[in-house]
């Protein structure tokens, strides 16, 4: 991972594992080749959801050039209000944000260029606020409603969830 990613990842970690459950990121970063099942299964066997993210932050930055980008495409899904972030660390150190990603955003307007929609017909939008909350039901990460309405509050005021 290069240093710039690192530096994101870092000033960001706070609020990363205030915000975020790792187990819910793994199965994208272990498609994706980043981390091993053990590496899942060490980063599983935390017994909070700090905890678990924790490990994957420590673990992270020694897994490669594409560890960033996979971690940051695996936060689009439920924590996309945490991308934005980690692109403003890239945009104000002079480097391009995360890329290949399903909302890309630009350093000069900081805004998704499609809005946060998607054309996979495997995604149901829910849609709260400014921000789009995007859930593949084919994933076999179930979500809680507990953690549902922590993601809501972090989009903006409670809105129902269809």
């Amino acid at each position: 991972m290069e240093e710039k990613h690192k530096k994101a990842l870092n000033r960001n970690r706070v609020e990363i594992i205030a915000d975020v459950d790792a187990k819910y990121l793994l199965p994208q970063l272990q498609q994706d080749g980043i981390l091993t099942p053990e590496m899942a299964a060490n980063i599983l066997a935390g017994n909070t959801p700090n905890e678990r993210t924790r490990r994957l932050l420590d673990v992270l930055p020694t897994r490669g050039s594409r560890a960033f980008n996979s971690f940051v495409k695996a936060l689009e899904t439920l924590y996309s209000w945490l991308k934005p972030k980690l692109d403003d660390e890239l945009c104000a150190s002079g480097s391009s944000p995360a890329k290949n990603l399903a909302t890309p955003i630009k350093c000069t307007d900081k805004k998704s260029n499609n809005g946060g929609a998607t054309s996979n017909p495997d995604v149901k939008d829910i849609t709260s606020g400014f921000d789009q909350l995007r859930i593949n039901p084919q994933n076999d990460n179930r979500i809680t409603e507990k953690e549902l309405m922590k993601v809501a509050k972090k989009m903006g005021d409670r809105k129902s969830v269809v």
